[in-house]
């Protein structure tokens, strides 16, 4: 499974392995200009697109993709009455989420760890279809 990240890219088997390395995404600053620990993590087979998880961390934060296909993807779903959003960082620039959207970042680490395994929509947490 290829894995990347602000530390770069590379092939992990162990779920051991892949909850370090998002620790250690959501635990260190961005770079040397932006200090709040965001990343954006992708998830996936080598040589394909889809399916894909995308993981976007803010400290003990996250807000997780999962892209099925071209046509068919979900965004995790939070509580609905947290109000206000959360800032990430997706690759390019700083988004904020809906605080809906948001999730503990234990649960997004259980996230990868299910994709990790099966590649198939984590069952660990609620959903929004996109």
């Amino acid at each position: 499974m290829k894995l990347s990240c602000k530390f770069g890219t590379a092939n992990y088997y162990n779920d051991d392995k892949v909850e370090q390395i998002i620790k250690k995404c959501a635990a260190t600053p961005l770079n040397d200009s932006v200090a709040a620990p965001l990343d954006d993590i992708w998830m996936g087979d080598e040589g394909k697109d889809y399916p894909c998880l995308a993981i976007f961390v803010n400290g003990e934060k996250a807000c997780v993709h999962y892209f099925q296909s071209t046509e068919i993807s979900y965004q995790s779903a939070g509580h609905e009455e947290d109000e206000g959003s959360t800032e990430f960082y997706t690759g390019q620039c700083v988004w904020n989420a809906p605080n809906y959207t948001v999730i503990p970042l234990p649960s997004a680490i259980e996230c990868a760890k299910y994709f990790l395994k099966s590649q198939g929509r984590p069952p660990c947490i609620e959903w929004n279809e996109l």
